[in-house]
């Protein structure tokens, strides 16, 4: 539809389902953001329908690579990839039903990868995460931002949020309607006990939700900015990460199981990093 000029969000076709929950033929349209499409269509394009399970594979190599840069110790190492690729999540969601949840996660944990290297290239990551899916890179936005090089930050993530803007001024009715209010006005499904709460018990759980990730993000730059880096900065991003994304899933009109791989590969590299550390106060005590 891209190639064609058409404007995937305008389509009232593409997700009859999500026309049918918000009770609104309007939000028939494309569901997820401009760089997911760029994502796959080189796989759709040359392959067919089986190039999303061929781009899912090739991003379970990149996400167990970059499980492999985050975790020290050859042993850890082993244990963390061997744990994402034994999920199974992992394996049906993405490698059996061509899921979409890992382009996000692996923006995501590019993000925190390169943070303490270049503010600029954590944004960029982080904006072109938003611009792939919201979740779980909106949740990152804050928790990695850098109080001391907030330009720069700030700077690569308009810079990854350039193709959202490009379709968000393209048509903006359509495109709000769809990655924002849809959002907003969904009917919960048999995932979430807000199907069976009343309606403002469910929206206030949400906004609990965010207030606390802001609430902890904010906290977080604050203990940056008033003291030096040091070693666990990672580790308690990672941790507060992990726990943002949860308490959002939870207060959520939907807790799908794929949703378990925004935060499980985060969750594999805290452990694992944690084991290497006691492997090697182990060998301290020893020598």
């Amino acid at each position: 539809m891209v190639l064609g000029g058409q404007n995937p969000y305008a389509a009232a076709h593409l997700d009859p389902l999500g026309a049918v929950n918000a009770h609104a033929p309007g939000y028939g349209g494309y569901k997820y953001l401009p760089v997911m499409i760029g994502i796959h269509t080189p796989f759709v394009m040359s392959i067919g329908p089986m190039g999303m399970l061929w781009a899912n594979a090739l991003m379970v190599a990149i996400l167990c690579a970059m499980v492999y840069a985050m975790v020290a110790g050859a042993e850890a190492r082993i244990i963390a990839i061997a744990a994402l690729l034994v999920t199974p999540e992992l394996a049906e969601s993405s490698l059996a039903m061509g899921f979409n949840d890992l382009p996000g996660t692996l923006f995501v944990l590019g993000a925190f990868l390169v943070r303490n290297r270049s503010a600029m290239l954590c944004g960029l990551l982080v904006g072109l995460g938003v611009s792939c899916k919201l979740m779980p890179a909106l949740v990152a936005t804050t928790i990695l931002f850098p109080p001391r090089q907030w330009k720069a930050y700030i700077a690569g993530g308009a810079l990854g949020l350039l193709p959202t803007l490009v379709f968000l001024a393209w048509d903006p009715a359509p495109f709000l309607r769809n990655i924002v209010w849809f959002n907003l006005v969904r009917w919960p499904d048999p995932t979430s006990w807000r199907m069976f709460a009343p309606v403002w018990l469910g929206r206030a759980a949400s906004v609990g939700a965010v207030l606390a990730g802001l609430g902890g993000s904010a906290w977080l730059a604050l203990r940056a900015w008033r003291e030096a880096p040091q070693r666990n900065a990672m580790e308690l991003r990672l941790q507060f990460f992990v726990m943002a994304v949860l308490v959002i899933i939870m207060a959520g009109a939907t807790a799908h199981d794929d949703y378990m791989i925004w935060w499980m590969p985060a969750l594999v590299v805290l452990l694992a990093r944690n084991l290497d550390w006691q492997h090697r106060g182990i060998a301290v005590r020893r020598s």
